[in-house]
């Protein structure tokens, strides 16, 4: 059994023209501190889920009430930093009937 680790969590606030007219993202500020559980994805599991298999995937497992956001039309994914990686959340499972547990396929994207 994996213990808890450390995540810090960014949630999605806006997406905000910038003065060169380009949109930029928006996240609150700052980040908020919590625990989860935190696993690998194995790369079969990658690939019978049809995500990208040249991509990094970790699954995190927060309790429901921390209201991690995915992929949505009209917004961006919440952002989710673990170890010295930054990874955008793709995909929610919630298990909430079962334990009050929410599950988050999310995608490295870079360093912190």
């Amino acid at each position: 059994m994996i213990g808890q680790q450390t995540i810090r969590h960014s949630r999605f606030k806006a997406i905000e023209p910038g003065p060169d007219g380009i949109d930029t993202l928006a996240y609150f500020q700052p980040p908020v501190t919590c625990t989860a559980n935190v696993q690998p994805m194995p790369r079969e599991m990658v690939q019978k889920e049809g995500f990208d298999v040249q991509k990094s995937y970790i699954v995190v497992y927060s309790e429901a009430d921390l209201r991690v956001s995915d992929l949505e039309r009209g917004r961006a994914p919440d952002l989710i930093d673990f170890g010295c990686e930054r990874y955008t959340v793709e995909s929610n499972t919630p298990w909430v009937d079962q334990n009050g547990w929410k599950g988050s396929v999310c995608c490295k994207v870079g360093p912190v």
